[in-house]
């Protein structure tokens, strides 16, 4: 099994969107799971007494946006 390796500056807000419209991509949790995921998993992290995961409320907005994106597209057809 491969993983994916996702780092930006300081892996907190870019990251963190990209890891959780994954999460939501392979395990199809609501957006209120994937954030509670995201948060039990960095709270762990020293950089957590300075930040939190994703970083700002327009990077919470573009999780939960691709939730519904995900929901919505039309499938895609064999050819």
């Amino acid at each position: 099994m491969q993983y994916p390796l996702i780092q930006s500056g300081d892996g907190i807000g870019r990251t963190g969107t990209v890891v959780g419209c994954l999460l939501a991509e392979k395990t199809g949790n609501s957006f209120e799971e994937i954030l509670k995921t995201l948060r039990s998993k960095f709270n762990s992290s020293p950089k957590a007494l300075f930040s939190q995961i994703p970083e700002s409320y327009d990077q919470l907005i573009f999780i939960q946006k691709y939730i519904l994106w995900k929901y919505i597209r039309p499938p895609k057809h064999a050819q």
